[in-house]
């Protein structure tokens, strides 16, 4: 088995939307821009890191949260 990512939450910031998401560890320093993916696979620039959280998790926890918010979306009219 092989070497997993760890990634961290943030908080970011682009103009006037905020965005809490995980991101990969090396990535996530205060004050550093970000290029992002959206839904459309459209790459999104200027992305602010605002904040980083010390909590590290590995890719397949982040996924496992992932899938845990999309099947919550899907039996609740959230």
């Amino acid at each position: 088995m092989g070497e997993y990512m760890n990634y961290k939450q943030c908080v970011l910031r682009k103009n006037m939307t905020w965005k809490t998401t995980w991101i990969p560890e090396k990535f996530a320093k205060k004050g550093k821009y970000l290029t992002l993916r959206n839904d459309k696979l459209e790459w999104i620039n200027g992305w602010e890191v605002i904040k980083v959280n010390a909590t590290i998790l590995t890719e397949p926890q982040v996924l496992v949260q992932r899938d845990g918010h999309k099947n919550q979306r899907q039996v609740s009219d959230i």
